[in-house]
């Protein structure tokens, strides 16, 4: 979490962890930047 705050993106995909740890992890960071949790075979946009 501290290295993405550091690059500050505008936007993080988290698709490497399992459940849990993907909603830790948006939970920590969504504040600061717009967290994708995408499932299998789904297309996200970036806006």
């Amino acid at each position: 979490s501290s290295f993405a705050r550091g690059c500050a993106p505008r936007h993080v995909v988290i698709f490497h962890a399992d459940e849990e740890g993907r909603n830790a992890l948006s939970a920590e960071i969504g504040q600061e930047t717009k967290v994708h949790l995408p499932t299998n075979i789904k297309t996200i946009h970036l806006d």
